[in-house]
Parts: structure tokens; sequence; C-alpha cells
């Protein structure tokens, strides 16, 4: 019950209403969750109780982006004429 009530206030960032009596009132809607929490950090420490972390030597990814290039902009022509009377002239 601790732990779930740890989970729900430090974990979820929950605050304790100050105004309420504060009661246990909350442990069965995040039971399932505070325990599926703790126990991922203990399945993920028993993974790595083995492992060294001095052995651990993290690969550098180089990633090349193109710089952007500047598209012309081709403004048209406005003309009041028509086509047909710019032949004519």
């Amino acid at each position: 019950m601790t732990k779930a009530l740890e989970y729900f206030h430090k974990i979820k960032g929950n605050a304790i209403d100050p105004t309420k009596e504060p009661t246990p009132g909350i442990i069965p809607y995040v039971y399932n969750q505070a325990y599926n929490y703790y126990y991922n950090l203990w399945l993920a420490a028993e993974a790595n109780k083995s492992k060294n972390l001095n052995d651990y030597i993290p690969k550098d990814i180089v990633v090349v982006i193109k710089s952007p290039q500047k598209q012309e902009y081709k403004r048209k022509l406005f003309t009041f004429l028509d086509e047909e009377d710019v032949d004519a002239k």
C-alpha cells in the first residue's frame, strides 16, 4: 500500500489536497499501475545486474542533413492586354 501511494504521489506527481484529510482511498485504483511500474523496475535491474557499465561504449551516429536551398520565385508578369492584342501590335 505504501508503494502504491508513493507511486501515485511521487512518481505520477499528484499532490495531496490540503483541504481534505489524506486517506488511502486511491490505492485500489492505482495498485495495478504501481505494481507494473515497480515490477518493470525490478526486471530491468535483474537484466542489468550482470552487466558492467564501464564496458558499454556508446556508438556515435552521424546524421548529415542537406542544407536547404533557396527556391527561386518566378514572378509572372501582369498585363492588362489580352494575348491577341499583344500580337497585333
